[in-house]
């Protein structure tokens, strides 16, 4: 519960801190955006391309389980670029190592 807590603690903080530094068609992970707005801005980008007269080719791409594949290093190669604090680079770090997961279901 506590890590929960402190995970949403750091979470917002490191947003307020490099938030003006992230795409504007980031959706995934932020307060006030969803995978809607990414919808409606995609169809909106279609829609001016087809209105212009030109072509227009999607590809759609699954990527289940993504964050599984996150090569760490190049995370925190990033998180240093954009100039966060090594005592928070080193905790996320730690956070990473080792992680596990699991689902518990309650027998009816």
């Amino acid at each position: 519960m506590i890590v929960k807590l402190l995970e949403s603690i750091v979470g917002a903080w490191m947003l307020e801190r490099i938030g003006n530094e992230l795409d504007d068609h980031q959706y995934g992970a932020l307060k006030r955006r969803s995978t809607a707005h990414a919808l409606v801005d995609m169809v909106h980008h279609w829609s001016e391309t087809i209105d212009d007269g030109q072509s227009l080719h999607v590809v759609f791409i699954d990527f289940a389980k993504a964050f599984d594949y996150v090569n760490h290093k190049v995370l925190v190669g990033k998180l240093l670029a954009l100039g966060l604090p090594d005592t928070i680079i080193r905790w996320m770090c730690a956070f990473l190592r080792c992680r596990r997961q699991r689902v518990k279901l309650r027998k009816a």
